[in-house]
């Protein structure tokens, strides 16, 4: 039977979540919160700074780290006024909040992918500009030379390769691009959302050129081995069912023998 390629939906784990997905085993679960504790030769300190998930289907943790993010504007006050705010951000994995890439997913292009989710959470926009270097390659996995993106990109829309939705996924993806490498985008402009987003068009590109070409080649092969098969059962049927009829064609009639004997 042919798996589906539509996975899951990808839940990045939120410090005020207790069911997101794993990073570990990749399964939407349940997770625990707690302290990290110290325990030194002569006296045992909860490390305020830090706080642990633990995943309820593989055991394995996520280590969030806490900070104060001073000046933050406060957006429930009238007068906006600033304040400071408590931000938590994964440290360990480094990767925990972005999709497994495709598996069917170029190598070239994997390998940019993985190396940007390294560093999202850090650097939003070091991320992207790692993307748009995968997308280039992207286009590349499908003919196009690689030498200017916005070209290809026109050529792929003109091959009719990519619909209306798949080129507004890419044009963004460049654009994004564009501004963090440029440094028109800094990172409080090229914010961690738009990198997630990002992760998620180059895995719809996979799926929609890639992966979805692919399952339909081997539905249709797999279709067309099954109606040979059929048709090749169905003469042997027919064979048969005239082997029997050309058997029974050549017996003697019942009685056939005992009218001779009268006779």
């Amino acid at each position: 039977m042919t798996k589906s390629i539509r996975k899951f939906e990808h839940t990045p784990p939120e410090p005020t979540s207790s069911k997101f997905t794993c990073p570990h085993c990749h399964g939407n679960t349940n997770h625990d919160r707690g302290d990290i504790v110290y325990n030194g030769d002569n006296y045992v300190e909860t490390i305020r700074e830090l706080v642990a998930t633990r995943c309820r289907g593989c055991d394995s943790y996520i280590v969030w780290s806490k900070t104060t993010d001073e000046g933050a504007e406060d957006d429930s006050s009238e007068n906006n006024t600033s304040s400071d705010q408590e931000v938590v951000r994964i440290v360990y994995p480094s990767d925990a909040i972005v999709p497994l890439p495709s598996s069917d997913m170029p190598l070239n292009v994997t390998k940019d992918y993985k190396e940007a989710s390294t560093i999202a959470t850090s650097s939003p926009r070091a991320a992207i500009i790692l993307l748009r270097s995968a997308v280039e390659k992207m286009c590349i996995h499908l003919g196009q030379p690689g030498k200017n993106l916005d070209k290809d990109i026109r050529a792929l829309v003109k091959a009719q390769k990519l619909n209306i939705d798949q080129e507004r996924v890419l044009k963004i993806t460049q654009l994004l691009g564009n501004a963090g490498t440029h440094g028109e985008g800094t990172e409080g402009e090229l914010d961690l959302n738009q990198a997630l987003a990002v992760f998620s068009f180059l895995n719809y590109i996979v799926d929609q050129l890639i992966s979805v070409p692919k399952q339909i080649e081997k539905m249709d092969r797999d279709a067309s081995s099954l109606d040979e098969r059929r048709k090749r059962n169905q003469q042997a049927r027919l064979a048969q069912q005239a082997a029997v009829e050309d058997d029974a064609a050549i017996l003697p009639q019942p009685g056939a023998e005992a009218g001779d004997d009268n006779n």
